[in-house]
């Protein structure tokens, strides 16, 4: 039996090449400590980021911005993810 082996190198580079380029995220959170520490981790990488606390305010950000990649907390009052 033939064992596969992969360096990290080879498997860090594939995930890469798979995953579709995101610029810009939608981060929809009741915690505003929460929210904020994320658009602060996006933002470092260069990508646009933007919070939501509620689902009228989230829906504006997406109407407006489309963004590439939605982060929602399920557990929100009024919404449910």
């Amino acid at each position: 039996m033939d064992t596969l082996t992969f360096q990290k190198s080879d498997i860090s580079k594939a995930a890469y090449l798979a995953i579709p380029r995101v610029n810009k995220v939608l981060i929809v959170d009741d915690d505003e400590i929460f929210r904020n520490s994320l658009k602060s981790a996006f933002e470092k990488r260069r990508m646009r980021a933007w919070t939501a606390s509620n689902e009228q305010e989230a829906m504006g950000i997406f109407r407006e911005n489309q963004p590439d990649l939605v982060l929602l907390d399920y557990r929100m009052p009024g919404l449910d993810g």
